[in-house]
């Protein structure tokens, strides 16, 4: 093992970087972390290394380069009979998917009611296809699992891996009847079919925690940053991946106390001036219905802020996250109209484009043990767009929005002001953190995390005392020296 190391350490840059390298061992895989020695410049690097008895020697990874934009887009696979993503939208959709990035894997995250219909059979064959010939990989899509209780959860995951070992014909394991809910179900189906996170729209801690202890799966992409839509409302989290809170999924942990051990991050791209309402349309985001407009260009609009973001070499990371739900996408001939131009202008772009494991294992090489590195900005101008019911994302209006593991700050500014204007300063560091609930009543249940001023909800809300010079200590670490309104 010990010669295998020091060959990884020579393909990461030369013997050198052993000095200065460390070794974490998951358990199934081990995380190689070493600076790169460039012109001063500390480099995260994360390499997987399985390193399981029995298991095939496989080598994965990438760096994290400062200014690199990467691309997370995993495919939500839902539908009951007669309804399931077919083999041919799968097929259109990895070939879409090999254009933006010829090498690159696709988490493909099945539903459990895609898995228990065996008219999905042969769709789950070809997605085990792409697993076991491009290096795909599984994961399991719940839709809003924080509406669910935990035994109902556990219940669903359950059925899902019994019912999608069954329907897979062999491949994931030899099915055995009556072993629902059984420790056996698992071990059975192959590590590589094996579920590697969630990818869901909401996600309970208490799931995380139970899903981590019995399984391992430690990762969840998730929408944490819309009210009113679908089945949430629930906004407060930061934009940058982050360990969760122990108490609540919203918040990032401010140390190992707090340190729920699971990495969440948004599932959409959000464009931050056009989602400040709190009705109608109030999510805008790089999915093709976040809104739909006339000409389909407000998503290609919030892509150029992401890649033109002053702060870009700042950032901890730098990502754009779409979950695709091939079923409404293909299905609507308007959503796919603006999908297609979108991956055109993606693949202009050429993004770094990761799998959601992939992307959660480069994050915690630069984001600390519990989130001490992480930090991000993003200096966004409004698209323009407007949506059917008259909400817009203002072009004369530009949002500075911030944040670390202590607190997030966005301060508003249009065009014929002369000074910027706080409007969320949302404090994570506080002692007492609420426990996130699960809901019962969908998007009409509130479980947003409110500490006082929120862009969405309170944006004049009073600061707390120690806020000001929080503010312009932030604003000085990321060298920001225009006027601010003081109150």
């Amino acid at each position: 093992m010990e010669q295998l190391i020091r060959f990884i350490a020579l393909l990461l840059g030369g013997t050198a970087l052993l000095a200065g390298a460390s070794v974490q061992d998951a358990g199934r895989t081990m995380t190689f972390s070493a600076p790169l020695d460039d012109d001063n410049r500390s480099v995260p690097a994360a390499l997987t290394l399985d390193v399981r008895p029995g298991a095939e020697t496989v080598l994965s990874g990438s760096l994290v380069e400062p200014n690199e934009m990467y691309l997370v887009m995993p495919v939500f696979l839902d539908g009951g009979v007669g309804e399931g993503t077919t083999v041919q939208e799968i097929a259109e959709f990895r070939q879409q998917y090999r254009d933006l990035d010829a090498d690159a894997s696709v988490t493909w995250a099945m539903s459990t009611r895609f898995v228990f219909d065996e008219g999905n059979r042969a769709a789950i064959a070809q997605v085990l296809d792409y697993v076991e010939h491009h290096g795909d990989t599984v994961a399991y899509g719940v839709g809003f699992g924080n509406n669910m209780d935990l035994l109902e959860f556990t219940q669903q995951f359950d059925e899902y891996l019994y019912m999608f070992r069954y329907n897979a014909g062999g491949r994931a394991g030899v099915h055995e009847h009556g072993t629902q809910g059984g420790r056996s179900v698992w071990e059975s189906i192959p590590e590589r079919f094996r579920p590697v996170a969630v990818v869901d729209y909401s996600v309970n801690q208490a799931q995380m925690a139970w899903l981590q202890e019995s399984y391992g799966i430690d990762t969840a992409f998730w929408t944490a940053t819309q009210y009113n839509v679908d089945q949430l409302s629930g906004v407060g989290s930061p934009l940058l991946p982050y360990y969760a809170h122990q108490n609540n999924t919203l918040v990032p942990a401010q140390g190992p106390d707090s340190n729920g051990g699971f990495v969440v991050m948004n599932s959409l791209t959000v464009d931050p001036i056009g989602s400040r309402y709190l009705s109608g349309e109030s999510r805008f985001t790089i999915h093709p219905a976040d809104p739909l407009t006339a000409d389909g260009m407000a998503q290609i609009r919030t892509i150029e802020q992401y890649f033109a973001n002053p702060y870009r070499e700042q950032n901890t990371v730098n990502y754009l996250s779409l979950l695709v739900d091939i079923n409404w996408i293909w299905r609507t001939p308007v959503l796919k109209a603006t999908w297609d131009r979108t991956m055109d202008d993606l693949i202009r772009r050429e993004p770094e484009v990761l799998g959601v494991q992939q992307f959660a294992d480069l994050w915690r090489t630069a984001g600390g043990n519990n989130n001490e590195d992480n930090s991000y900005t993003l200096l966004f101008r409004g698209t323009g767009a407007v949506a059917r019911d008259g909400h817009t994302s203002d072009s004369d209006m530009q949002y500075l929005w911030t944040e670390t593991r202590h607190e997030r700050i966005v301060l508003s500014k249009r065009d014929s002001e002369e000074g910027w204007t706080v409007i969320d300063f949302t404090d994570y560091a506080v002692d007492m953190v609420p426990v996130l609930s699960t809901t019962t009543l969908g998007r009409d249940e509130d479980v947003s995390y409110v500490s006082g001023r929120n862009y969405k909800l309170s944006p004049t809300a009073p600061l707390p005392p120690d806020a000001w010079s929080r503010i312009h200590d932030r604003m000085a670490a990321i060298g920001f020296d225009e006027p601010i309104v003081s109150e």
